[in-house]
């Protein structure tokens, strides 16, 4: 994670000096966007995450019902899938 440093920050693009109070309120705007793209990237593997494991368990939640024919019947968690499965 990246971190503010005032010296970087002294100057702004046209050359002035930047007083105290204005590099204090650059360090609190920085370190409050930093703290936002924390939560969004450890939200975002959470979900993907769960996403993984949710696809996961119901993959593997379909049991085999009848292997003596051709066509393999599966029973699956929802209703729309209880028919002949590509697996």
């Amino acid at each position: 994670m990246a971190t503010f440093d005032r010296y970087n920050y002294r100057y702004d693009e046209y050359g002035n000096r930047r007083s105290d109070e204005q590099l204090s309120e650059l360090e609190k705007q920085f370190n409050q966007n930093q703290q936002l793209k924390f939560k969004k990237m450890v939200k975002t593997i959470l979900a993907g995450v769960t996403g993984f494991f949710l696809m996961v368990f119901l993959f593997f939640s379909c049991e085999r019902i009848d292997a003596g024919h051709v066509g393999v019947n599966y029973y699956c968690w929802c209703r729309w899938w209880r028919r002949n499965c590509w697996i």
